[in-house]
């Protein structure tokens, strides 16, 4: 076990980075939103995909959204790159979540879920990294499922709670 921040603190392949930690207020699903803009990395991420493939998951320019969701143990990650465009949630399973803390962290037990049922509609216009979309969650670690809105445009990101 862990202790993982959100804002990518003890990532020893991040140089250079932007932290912004959200309230979300109003809101009886989640607590806190983190969002970490890589500027620089020294080493790329790169995973292991179905067929052969694989996938960048981190280098300059990508965005980490991390959602904490209210009183469960786990955290929602959705992965950006650097054009703005959505490329997987990511499920981290914790012991302990700390989203209320200045910056927020969990206790990571390394049972993260990478496949998932998920459902994702999108519209790009070209050349504009617009990217619109809902996904349904359907999590193992908690008995609930979250059914979320995203936008992303400019590099804004917003997430709603539908």
């Amino acid at each position: 076990m862990k202790k993982k921040y959100s804002n990518f603190s003890r990532y020893k392949d991040v140089d250079e980075k932007k932290f912004k930690k959200m309230k979300i207020k109003g809101d009886p699903e989640y607590v806190t939103a983190c969002l970490t803009s890589i500027i620089k990395v020294n080493k790329e991420w790169i995973v292991p995909r179905e067929n052969d493939r694989t996938e960048k998951i981190m280098a300059d320019g990508y965005q980490w959204l991390t959602l904490f969701p209210k009183g469960e143990k786990f955290t929602i990650i959705a992965v950006f790159n650097e054009k703005s465009e959505f490329l997987e949630f990511y499920f981290d399973i914790a012991k302990k979540t700390k989203p209320k803390a200045i910056i927020p962290y969990i206790y990571d037990l390394y049972l993260d879920i990478d496949e998932t049922e998920l459902t994702i509609e999108a519209e790009l216009k070209k050349g504009e990294g617009l990217v619109t979309g809902t996904g349904t969650f359907i999590v193992e670690a908690g008995a609930s499922i979250y059914p979320v809105t995203f936008t992303n445009a400019n590099g804004e990101i917003t997430i709603y709670n539908i």
